[in-house]
């Protein structure tokens, strides 16, 4: 008893610092400064649509292989389809390296068209990869490739588009498009599969990615 009132007394005596505007360093008023400038302007929404749109098609992918897979007899074997995640693993990383060269090389815009229009293709293709475990096995591992690229890139974007200083801070707040993108993925298996099929999802967003590649050409030279 004594040592829990002594405990409240001394809880007494211990305040947190008063929160006010000498507590903000100039730096976070800059950093603030920054990222709002980004966020008032559509070069930033433009932007974040198109990772919205790309990461879609990439992620919804990674969800559904192995159920899409396991529709199929050839591909039906749980040994296969874990192995087929664990080399996408590798290519998502492979991806990161792979794109962020070729980013250092020919600048942001027609590597990022590439991957989308790499992406919209092999998603109207998938559907005719799944006669064979080798030739769905490589489809997939492209698009695990290609999701990697999406966040390899994007920060370069930011740069580009917003300065060496700014753009980092802005890709803090561009990153939430991966985000928006795992949730619209999800949401849109479960809304469009148990009514139209696989076929139909994967055909939409081919037109998403391609959409993606499209909208990338109105954000100037990067």
């Amino acid at each position: 008893m004594l040592m829990a009132m002594k405990k409240l007394v001394l809880s007494k005596k211990i305040h947190s610092p008063p929160l006010n505007s000498s507590n903000i360093t100039e730096e976070d008023k800059e950093d603030a400064v920054a990222i709002w400038g980004a966020l008032k302007t559509r070069t930033f929404w433009n932007l974040w649509i198109c990772m919205v749109l790309s990461a879609s098609a990439g992620l919804n992918v990674v969800t559904v292989y192995k159920m899409y897979g396991n529709t199929f007899d050839t591909l039906q074997d749980d040994s296969y389809l874990a192995l087929v995640g664990g080399i996408g693993s590798i290519a998502n990383g492979l991806g990161r390296t792979f794109w962020g060269m070729l980013q250092d090389k020919l600048g942001s815009k027609r590597p990022f068209m590439l991957l989308t229009t790499v992406q919209g293709v092999m998603m109207l293709s998938y559907p005719f990869m799944v006669h064979s475990r080798i030739s769905f096995g490589l489809a997939t591992f492209i698009f695990f490739l290609c999701l990697g690229g999406n966040f390899a890139m994007a920060p370069g974007i930011c740069a580009k588009l917003f300065g060496a200083e700014a753009g980092p801070k802005v890709f803090s707040v561009l990153f939430s498009a991966f985000a928006v993108a795992a949730i619209f993925g999800t949401a849109l298996n479960r809304r469009f599969l148990a009514s139209y099929g696989f076929e139909f999802v994967f055909n939409f967003m081919a037109i998403v990615s391609l959409i993606s590649a499209i909208s990338i050409s109105f954000l100037g030279k990067i």
